[in-house]
């Protein structure tokens, strides 16, 4: 190599350098981004980037490109800004802050479709961005670009080995409630070797008390968007609870009347008790007078985390709306599912169903075991479907017996159930032989079909009764949710319930139908039920059964995980039997099944392939 030739590789050399890590030329991001981009293809209703609109992100931009900051999170709900905040800033790296990038999605099918289908797009759309990209660049399908400048990787955080190797200075997280656990970390690992250059930027909606993206907020300051009242001045923070229900939006049967309640729900100041009609123009004018207030000023001044929730974008009828039915889900048949969903996604809050949630109150009805219940259901034999008609001939009693199989004896338990998931105790009895347990479910009336027997102990013994005596055999399962193919309008669909399909176990006297079930789930619906008192218990349920029924706690093991722990040496026996009720009453649609997401079968067979290994 020349002389000549090796000076001109030090002057390119010597100019990136300079490029890389001169200082910014000023200006204010958010000018920026408003001046730039003017066109963004994917919103909703395309236009340019006008901060007004959405004011509650110009302090999170400004931070996001404070040189003194090392550390921006962002917890906020779905569909208001926080994802096309991170694609803005792209732009704004790329344009005027080039250096190693990293952008990290969940998975890496997300993290190429979010490459192609937003950031791209965006790219195209703005002329400083797109004057810095290769000439081929914008046609390439990769999750990586390559400039005179820089280098940019958007790829998913659940391969581990996308958090390794390299070095990077901009490190831009999407939806990190949906990471694995210590994920976050193995990424913070990876801006080490810039030192204070290195700047971490994490996004998420809410997420559940004590994982990764909540342990991270409480090490910022967690400042939370809050407005001045236009009456009194007082600055607050937005709050579900200052929301106020029209008290005439639910009738005396106890109907919600949700036009009602979308038209006349206000917002209250809880200072000088204003109200606030649910009008676009006064959440304006709200967040007009909005700014963020820190709420923990102890943290790290390098650390800062940003809260909002929809509260300050959205019709509060349209919240009220969501939460009622929520509610009404929770209180009808214990299924936490939607409730949690619109706390997460929508007030961007921490999700916790810790112990002290799940209370262990009987509710203890005015009757006496064996009570005729004119609410009772029926069954109809032909068709399967449950009915409330007295009238018709040879239809079946819903009441189900279930059984906990004891070295010495049986503990059986019989209930009886209504639409709309209210159940009654009809009877239960500690027996000696398995005689006695088919006698007990002839005394009251509960067909073999609908006799439950838990197979968890002395499976053989068990399986051969069951084919004997025609009865079902129910198995606990650490498992939360298990794959169901059903059918749909667009054809066969993978759903997820928290018990299992029917597994045959063949034997002389026939097959035995076999269903496992999650304890977890199931135990949790229970506990909710009983403190609403749909699961009733009768006034001569006596001593043991109410002992039995306190006989688990709800807690988490050493990994972190929820689960129920038996209380020293407590019988639980009887309280086993009623979570074990749970499954022939999801099953005949008696009780509604939790809100489980939809599953693919990858994603199934591996999860039940890992927890199969870990019985082993």
């Amino acid at each position: 190599m020349t002389p000549a030739q090796k000076e001109l590789i030090g002057d390119k050399l010597e100019a990136r350098l300079r490029r890389v890590f001169r200082p910014d030329d000023g200006g204010d991001i958010v000018a920026w981004l408003q001046a730039n981009i003017r066109q963004i293809p994917f919103s909703p209703m395309p236009s340019g980037f006008r901060v007004r609109e959405t004011p509650w992100l110009a302090e999170p931009l400004r931070a996001c490109a404070d040189p003194e900051l090392r550390l921006v999170q962002v917890i906020a709900p779905i569909q208001s800004g926080k994802s096309l905040m991170a694609e803005m800033l792209s732009c704004y790296i790329i344009a005027r802050q080039p250096a190693p990038t990293l952008y990290l999605n969940d998975t890496d099918a997300n993290a190429a479709d979010w490459m192609q289908t937003r950031l791209r797009v965006l790219w195209e759309n703005v002329p400083p961005v797109l004057a810095k990209l290769q000439k081929d660049e914008t046609d390439k399908k990769s999750g990586t670009i390559q400039t005179d400048d820089m280098t940019l990787w958007c790829l998913g955080a659940f391969n581990e080995k996308n958090l390794q190797r390299r070095s990077i200075r901009w490190l831009v997280g999407d939806e990190t409630w949906l990471w694995p656990k210590g994920h976050m970390a193995e990424a913070t690992a990876r801006v080490t070797s810039f030192g204070w250059l290195g700047k971490r930027i994490f996004m998420s909606q809410g997420s559940f008390q004590g994982d990764d993206t909540h342990e991270c907020w409480l090490t910022t300051d967690m400042r939370v968007w809050s407005f001045a009242c236009v009456e009194c001045g007082m600055k607050q923070p937005f709050k579900w609870e200052q929301v106020k229900i029209p008290e005439d939006a639910v009738g005396k049967d106890g109907e919600w009347d949700f036009q009602a309640v979308r038209a006349k729900t206000t917002y209250e100041c809880e200072c000088c008790k204003h109200r606030y009609a649910d009008t676009r123009t006064n959440r304006d004018i709200m967040n007009e007078r909005g700014s963020y207030v820190p709420t923990n000023p102890n943290a790290d001044k390098t650390q800062v985390g940003y809260q909002w929730n929809a509260l300050c974008a959205r019709s509060w009828g349209g919240q009220a709306e969501m939460y009622i039915r929520a509610k009404t889900m929770l209180d009808g048949n214990g299924d936490s599912k939607p409730i949690q969903i619109w706390k997460q996604k929508q007030m961007a809050d921490f999700w916790t169903d810790a112990p002290d949630a799940f209370d262990g109150a009987a509710a203890i009805g005015e009757y006496k075991m064996g009570d005729d219940w004119e609410t009772e259901a029926r069954i109809d034999p032909a068709t399967k479907k449950v009915h409330s008609d007295k009238v018709r001939e040879k239809q079946i009693r819903t009441r189900f017996m279930t059984v906990d199989v004891q070295r010495q004896g049986f503990f059986c338990l019989v209930r009886s159930w209504a639409e709309g998931g209210d159940s009654r105790l009809v009877r239960w009895r500690y027996v000696q032989t398995w005689e006695d347990v088919a006698d007990l479910a002839k005394a009251t009336d509960v067909i073999p079909a609908f006799v439950y027997v838990d197979c968890g102990d002395q499976f053989d013994d068990v399986i051969r009764q069951c084919g004997i005596n025609k009865w079902t055999a129910l198995r606990g399962d650490q498992r939360y949710d298990f794959v169901w193919r059903v059918q749909t309008s667009q054809g066969m669909k993978n759903v997820a319930k928290v018990y299992a399909p029917a597994r045959l176990v063949n034997v002389g006297t026939g097959a035995v139908r076999v269903h496992h079930y999650s304890n977890l789930a199931l135990k949790d619906q229970l506990s909710r039920l009983r403190r609403s008192g749909k699961h009733s218990c009768s006034i001569d349920s006596g001593q043991d059964y109410f002992d039995q029924m306190e006989s688990e706690v709800r807690t988490k093991n050493m990994a972190g995980k929820p689960e129920w722990k038996r209380i020293g040496k407590r019988a639980n026996h009887l309280w086993d039997c009623e979570v074990m009720q749970f499954v022939p009453a999801m099953a005949f649609g008696l009780l509604a099944q939790p809100v489980l997401a939809a599953v693919t079968p990858a994603e199934t067979d591996l999860k039940q392939e890992k927890d199969s290994e870990k019985k082993e």
